[in-house]
């Protein structure tokens, strides 16, 4: 990697880069803190199906704005993080 460049990883994340000494760089999370239930099930490479399945079994917590049902960004990585 170059240092003062910027590179995105997968899903629009920020890829921790280093600098010329080899420490981390400081950059900008592109992380979104809420997601549908589509965008979850694209950020885990699951069906919507199955991100309707782990909801209702309550292996993932989500919260209710309106009518809408988001899953926050942190509970995403919490549950990929397990084993299943």
């Amino acid at each position: 990697m170059f240092a003062g460049r910027r590179t995105e990883g997968k899903q629009g994340f920020a890829v921790l880069q280093r600098n010329k000494k080899g420490l981390p760089r400081m950059t900008e999370t592109t992380s979104r803190l809420l997601y549908d239930r589509q965008s979850a099930a694209k950020a885990l490479c699951v069906s919507l199906r199955q991100i309707d399945y782990l909801i209702a079994r309550g292996a993932i917590n989500t919260r209710r704005i309106g009518r809408k049902r988001l899953i926050e960004h942190s509970e995403l990585i919490r549950f990929s993080q397990e084993d299943h």
